[in-house]
């Protein structure tokens, strides 16, 4: 999608998005909403259309401790200009942003795509955490914080990117773990991470080691996790829809 100018929009979208952004009833919101406008030209008001009342006011009304907003703000209506990600996308986003926002953590999901570098594989990273522990949360196992640090004796600390209410280590892995082999730098540190994991489960008599993936992984890698003693359940996500593959 090319980025789209005011010359670009009809007159009937413009007059649209403006009278969205006049309904807006905080004058904060609104100063945002315009401050964006300015900033982004056509994508911004083609954005508050696509968006609608409610879903443009929370994206203007995010507020989260320790972390950019504004830039966050600035860097969705880029990538929603560039193409590379839909007013749906953000929708869902903005909704889990708020749902989850005062959880521990949420500053360091954000952190990349509320960054000056913010780019569409930050958006998707952030997005399939929140997803995934909307789905969660649904199946009644609330969010106890995101991105944990492991404190293990002697062990150099590693991540965990969700800690559930109910105690459970929650992984969440990226597309790329599709093409992974066991020749890969990638497999050695996912291995090692993942017996990190089970280590510190059972020193700290926490409940399951659950790893999710946003594509099907690779063989390499569902072979390694089938045989893994310690491993509780490997799921993917896509979709909207959890399916067990361990």
């Amino acid at each position: 999608m090319a980025r789209a100018s005011r010359d670009d929009l009809s007159y009937e979208e413009i007059d649209q998005a403006v009278r969205r952004i006049d309904r807006l009833d905080d004058p904060v919101a609104r100063d945002r909403a315009m401050e964006l406008v300015a900033e982004t030209d056509g994508d911004g008001l083609r954005l508050i259309n696509d968006l609608g009342v409610t879903n443009t006011k929370r994206l203007l009304r995010l507020s989260v401790d320790g972390v950019d907003t504004n830039n966050l703000r600035q860097n969705l209506f880029q990538l929603y200009g560039r193409g590379e990600i839909s007013a749906d996308d953000i929708a869902t986003f903005t909704k889990n942003v708020e749902e989850f926002k005062g959880k521990k953590g949420m500053d360091k999901v954000l952190e990349d795509i509320s960054s000056e570098t913010a780019n569409k594989g930050n958006f998707r990273g952030a997005s399939n955490h929140l997803k995934i522990a909307a789905k969660l949360r649904k199946q009644d196992d609330g969010i106890a914080q995101f991105e944990k640090q492991t404190d293990l004796i002697n062990e150099k600390n590693t991540k965990i990117d969700i800690i559930t209410e109910n105690e459970n280590i929650i992984e969440v892995k990226s597309e790329r773990y599709a093409t992974v082999t066991k020749e890969d730098i990638s497999y050695n540190k996912f291995t090692t991470q993942i017996s990190k994991y089970i280590k510190y489960r059972d020193e700290r008599n926490l409940g399951e080691v659950i790893v999710y993936f946003t594509k099907k992984p690779s063989q390499d890698v569902l072979s390694y996790l089938r045989n893994k003693n310690g491993i509780d359940s490997v799921k993917l996500y896509q979709d909207g829809t959890i399916k067990t593959l361990v």
